[in-house]
């Protein structure tokens, strides 16, 4: 039982720490997203994620069942966004990703662990890139430095949360409207 105690006491101080690079220091360093850019990128450098009403996670319109692990979703990201192979259905390049992750079930908490998943994918990958040109790791780099390595791998999520918000919202018109005419009125 202790053994069970300690190991959760430290997976959860791991990822408490990897989220830290939200919460950096370095002012600016995560930038909004540029929706002109987004909308004029190419579909293979865009990432659709969404999350059914029966809690599947559904890319690009393909349900995948077996993403449903923490570990084959972030190695699923992780190949995305590097695509090793130059395959045409995945990104050009890591600096031209977009991902939006949105789902029909508002009531879930799927959405969070997600984005925490794809938090930590971009983690690893800063943390590689910096120990590659710097040999260090990304939180221990100065600000100059962490904002060019930002740049080759920029965090690019859109989040469904964020959408709906602009969504389906109908302006008031100002007016008197348009009349009745007899078709509308029911007599009783």
């Amino acid at each position: 039982m202790k053994y069970y105690i300690t190991l959760l006491s430290v997976l959860i101080s791991i990822s408490a720490l990897a989220q830290t690079w939200i919460a950096s220091s370095c002012d600016n360093l995560i930038q909004d997203i540029d929706m002109v850019e987004f909308e004029s990128s190419k579909k293979r450098n865009i990432l659709e994620i969404l999350i059914d009403q029966s809690e599947e996670i559904v890319i690009n319109g393909v349900e995948y069942p077996s993403l449903n692990s923490e570990i084959r979703f972030k190695e699923f990201i992780l190949d995305f966004i590097s695509n090793p192979l130059n395959e045409k259905n995945k990104a050009e390049s890591p600096n031209k990703v977009y991902i939006t992750l949105s789902s029909y079930n508002k009531k879930s908490d799927k959405t969070h662990k997600l984005t925490t998943y794809i938090e930590d994918v971009y983690t690893y990958l800063w943390d590689k890139a910096s120990n590659e040109k710097y040999e260090t790791t990304f939180t221990d780099l100065n600000c100059k430095k962490r904002q060019k390595i930002y740049k080759s791998l920029p965090f690019q999520l859109i989040n469904g949360k964020d959408q709906g918000k602009t969504k389906n919202k109908i302006p008031k018109r100002g007016g008197v409207g348009v009349p009745h005419f007899n078709g509308d009125i029911k007599d009783n």
